[in-house]
């Protein structure tokens, strides 16, 4: 069995490999990206994720980098819309907590 280090540099490596593979994906699409971050493209992206995950359990696709891209971009979304909402807490004199 590997210890505490040795396993968290294996999910280290495993990590910036997988990185690197949503990084090339997006460069790849990048031309057909443009307003990902608009709030009109939430739902879009919900629904791409929704078949890209489909789409995996169906017919065992390689979906894995779609998937984790797809779900960034909700994450970008979930992180934006908790900002203002502690930024506006903030404002009212609440904590940001």
């Amino acid at each position: 069995m590997r210890g505490l280090e040795q396993e968290f540099g294996a999910l280290d490596d495993a990590l910036g490999a997988f990185t690197e593979k949503m990084r090339e994906k997006l460069r790849d699409k990048a031309h057909d990206m443009g307003g990902w971050d608009e709030p009109w493209a939430e739902m879009l992206l919900r629904r791409k994720l929704a078949d890209r995950v489909v789409v995996m359990l169906l017919d065992d696709s390689p979906q894995e980098v779609d998937i984790a891209n797809f779900a960034m971009f909700l994450f970008h979304f979930r992180s934006k819309r908790n900002g203002q909402a502690k930024n506006r807490r903030a404002e009212r004199g609440r904590p940001a907590s």
